[in-house]
């Protein structure tokens, strides 16, 4: 299937550089004008390869979660840690030393 894709004109290209706040010579102009048709080309034929059965995904490669489930009955849960918390009513607090630096 050939597609035509329409080619970037100067004034399109001018309009660009003035939304960018940036001032470009007509030498400027015309090897920008090039090289975004050539991108434009190159997106197009990109466009081009059927992607219709590939599964869309949001990482290159496939993540999986290596932590355990959060089970209390199972693991160290702070009241089992003797020695370091104080309880204070329902607030339960924790009895670290003190830390200097230089």
């Amino acid at each position: 299937m050939i597609h035509t894709h329409k080619q970037l004109s100067k004034k399109e290209i001018e309009h660009f550089a003035s939304l960018a706040k940036i001032h470009l010579t007509d030498t400027e102009i015309t090897k920008l004008q090039l090289q975004l048709n050539d991108i434009l080309l190159y997106v197009e034929k990109l466009n081009e390869i059927p992607t219709a059965h590939i599964k869309g995904t949001t990482h290159t490669i496939e993540l999986s979660n290596i932590l355990e489930k959060d089970d209390s009955k199972h693991g160290t849960c702070l009241e089992n840690l003797t020695g370091l918390h104080i309880k204070h009513g329902k607030k339960m607090y924790f009895s670290v030393s003190k830390m200097l630096t230089p």
